[in-house]
């Protein structure tokens, strides 16, 4: 009976143990935060090698949004960019393509150069999204090899 019942125990242990592992927390911010939505593009920064700024960019329109990225549910994932013509904002590209997420990597397809671009997501919540992803250049100098480049986002509604 004593063995039972210290079998029975070890067994419950495990099981509560098992049950807490790190990915909970991460299904929780996906359920709560989803990427699933309209972001508007407020900066971009290169990084060298060494993180110092190489480069700031503020892509953004005076009147209008510059650059508007949706991920939508059904996995597709348009990018649009406007330009002030006049008193209007014109559309001038969009790229469609898919996107998928596997813990902290949003990989991106893009069907019209048939590229794929994977980004670590650095930040997700209600209003922000920020993601990460690296240029390579062989030709450059040693320290701009690598550019890393970090998008941030704002929630357009």
């Amino acid at each position: 009976m004593k063995r039972v019942l210290i079998f029975a125990l070890l067994t419950l242990s495990l099981t509560v143990v098992t049950s807490c592992k790190n990915d909970d927390f991460d299904k929780n911010e996906w359920r709560q935060f989803r990427l699933t939505d309209k972001w508007q593009k407020v900066l971009t920064i290169h990084y060298d090698e060494d993180s110092n700024v190489i480069k700031t960019e503020i892509p953004v329109e005076t009147g209008c949004p510059a650059v508007v990225t949706e991920f939508l549910e059904d996995k597709t994932v348009t990018e649009t960019t406007f330009q002030k013509v006049e008193a209007n904002c014109k559309k001038t590209t969009t790229d469609m393509g898919t996107w998928e997420v596997n813990y902290s990597t949003v990989t991106i397809y893009n069907k019209l150069t048939h590229t794929t671009t994977s980004y670590s997501l650095r930040k997700l919540n209600a209003l922000d999204l920020e993601l990460e992803y690296n240029i390579y250049n062989a030709n450059a100098s040693e320290k701009l090899k690598r550019i890393r480049i970090v998008d941030q986002y704002v929630k357009t509604r």
